[in-house]
């Protein structure tokens, strides 16, 4: 048995096999309508309110392989389509650079953990307010 899981986490990657991780995967589209090009970073709130760098991944749902990046660049009318796990963190917000300012969009009701997103399409508007400092110190973590 030891040598199948090898096996398969050799062939995916790196990454392990784990179907329950597949049942708590969702997709989620943010359109950029600022009409500009755009960074995105996203945000998701934990179990017990924290703050985290939401973890995204690619490939097919049973053998994910986590994405390491922190900005997202758009293009204006552009989608950018993520697959992130809601069992571990909520989608709390979206952290939009544009013009070397950074605004923020909350994303769903700040609560404890562990939801689907409200919805599955996100459009961010070109009036956003200004990301505050409790938001951009999370991103400096990572």
């Amino acid at each position: 048995m030891r040598r199948l899981l090898l096996a398969t986490s050799l062939l995916a990657g790196g990454c392990c096999f784990n179907p329950m991780l597949a049942a708590f995967l969702v997709d989620v589209c943010f359109v950029n309508d600022t009409g500009q090009p755009v960074e995105m970073a996203l945000l998701g709130r934990d179990g017990k309110g924290r703050l985290f760098l939401l973890s995204i991944y690619s490939g097919p749902k049973f053998f994910p392989v986590p994405v390491r990046q922190k900005w997202f660049r758009v293009g204006p009318g552009d989608t950018l389509r993520i697959t992130y796990d809601w069992d571990d963190l909520n989608l709390a917000y979206v952290l939009v650079r544009v013009g070397g300012i950074t605004r923020y969009m909350r994303i769903n009701a700040p609560c404890d953990c562990c939801y689907q997103p409200d919805s599955e399409v996100y459009h961010i508007p070109a009036e956003l307010p200004e990301a505050p400092d409790s938001l951009l110190d999370i991103l400096a973590r990572y």
